[in-house]
């Protein structure tokens, strides 16, 4: 389970808005990182096991 090209423009586009309210609940740019990451992977893993597609 492959993370797609699709998947990684639809975690782009939402990036600095997750980035951000990461931010303001952390205040470590490091910590934020790593935890937008982890929504994202996680978000994914997700909708491929239940074959749904993120909405936009």
């Amino acid at each position: 389970m492959g993370v797609t090209g699709d998947a990684v423009e639809e975690f782009e586009r939402h990036r600095s808005k997750l980035f951000g309210l990461a931010y303001r609940m952390l205040g470590s740019a490091e910590e934020t990182e790593g935890v937008v990451q982890d929504a994202f992977l996680r978000s994914h893993r997700a909708s491929a096991l239940s074959g749904a597609k993120p909405r936009s």
